[in-house]
């Protein structure tokens, strides 16, 4: 989509967090702001998805909890990749896992891992 053909840095980029936790939800989206995020929040993954045809090209990545109720993290990126199938997903969990941020997580953690995926060659 021509919204991740912006430059890749934090100001005008848009997250969509996903997060059934709504500590994390706020946190999360709090972080992301500090960084210069601008940040879409929900706590149900249906939501997402429709937030996310909403927002028809605005959204430039999501960053989504593994586990949710009615709807895991890697089935939502799946149903959002159906419409964008270049989207960068970052996941996130409790259990550490390779590849996932692991929760809690620092603020610079957060940031540097949105901005890597931002910048990977799959997000161009």
């Amino acid at each position: 989509m021509g919204s991740r053909r912006r430059s890749a840095y934090a100001w005008g980029m848009t997250v969509l967090v996903v997060d059934d936790d709504p500590r994390i939800l706020s946190l999360a989206g709090q972080m992301l702001r500090l960084g210069g995020y601008t940040v879409l929040e929900t706590n149900v993954p249906a939501e997402a998805v429709r937030l996310f045809e909403r927002q028809a090209g605005q959204i430039d990545i999501v960053l989504s909890d593994v586990q949710m109720p009615g709807l895991t993290g890697p089935e939502l990126a799946g149903q959002l990749h159906r419409s964008d199938p270049q989207l960068p997903v970052v996941f996130m969990s409790g259990v550490e896992t390779p590849g996932v941020l692991h929760k809690p997580f620092r603020m610079a953690d957060l940031w540097s891992t949105i901005s890597d995926a931002l910048h990977s060659p799959s997000a161009a």
